[in-house]
């Protein structure tokens, strides 16, 4: 018997962040982020919009998402015009996704 394919997450799914969140975190400074700028380059979690040092984007995890803002699960292929890319994400957010939409090896 052969397993089917996971689907493509649609946004209603993945944002599991209201729109008020993530508008009040895109402006939300991290706690000692004056005194350690240097460990910011300017990554946000993809789903929650916080700040993310350059370490946790690193070491995290990454969503692989289409043109249409779907999740495309790990090791699934997809035609590179579909495709936007890698994103990355909070452990925080990456929690609530299934292990098959998440990486954190790119």
């Amino acid at each position: 018997m052969t397993e089917q394919p996971l689907p493509l997450l649609e946004p209603e799914v993945w944002r599991t962040c209201s729109e008020a969140k993530r508008e009040k975190n895109k402006y939300i400074v991290p706690k000692g982020y004056r005194e350690n700028r240097h460990l910011y380059s300017g990554y946000q979690c993809h789903i929650c919009l916080k700040r993310m040092t350059d370490e946790a984007t690193e070491k995290g995890w990454w969503v692989h998402m289409t043109v249409s803002s779907q999740l495309v699960p790990v090791n699934t292929e997809i035609a590179e015009e579909l495709s936007q890319g890698w994103f990355p994400i909070g452990n925080a957010c990456a929690k609530k996704l299934r292990l098959e939409y998440r990486s954190q090896l790119l």
